[in-house]
């Protein structure tokens, strides 16, 4: 029976030795991986803004809160222009930073993801017609642009 007891302490205290490696492990590699994923988003982040800076000239962030409300948006609805090239294609269409953008051929935009793989997915020189809120007066309208 003693020896049963030994060999029952010789796997716990083993076993605890394994788990406090693989924890450090863990713990070691965490910072490694949360960086590697923070880098993957900002690359992410930055082939999204390429897209839309090459295909349409602007550079957009999701509406705010207060814009929510403020336009009496839904949550989540449409994107704000936070620049745009002088002579770009939405520029050139009368869109001014701080605008929004709140459909692309009738379809309700719902985050920049899916309006940069939208804009991604169409060939150059398509007809979009945008839905665009102007900042300033609060009132809609739709745009025709062209997709470079």
């Amino acid at each position: 029976m003693l020896k049963g007891l030994n060999v029952n302490r010789y796997y716990k205290y083993h076993c605890l030795n394994l788990v406090v490696f693989l924890v450090g492990v863990w713990l070691a590699l965490s910072p490694v991986v949360i960086a590697e994923s923070g880098n993957n988003l900002k690359s992410a982040a930055k082939m999204m803004g390429v897209t839309l800076k090459d295909r349409l000239g602007v550079e957009v962030r999701t509406v705010t809160p207060k814009e929510t409300e403020k336009y009496n948006l839904d949550a989540g609805q449409g994107l704000t222009i936070i620049w745009l090239e002088p002579r770009g294609t939405l520029s050139e269409a009368g869109f001014e930073p701080g605008d929004m953008i709140l459909e692309v051929n009738s379809k309700p935009l719902e985050g920049l993801n899916g309006f940069v793989e939208l804009v991604d997915a169409l060939k150059a020189n398509a007809h979009i017609t945008l839905l665009g809120l102007d900042h300033r007066t609060g009132q809609t309208g739709y745009v025709q642009v062209v997709v470079r």
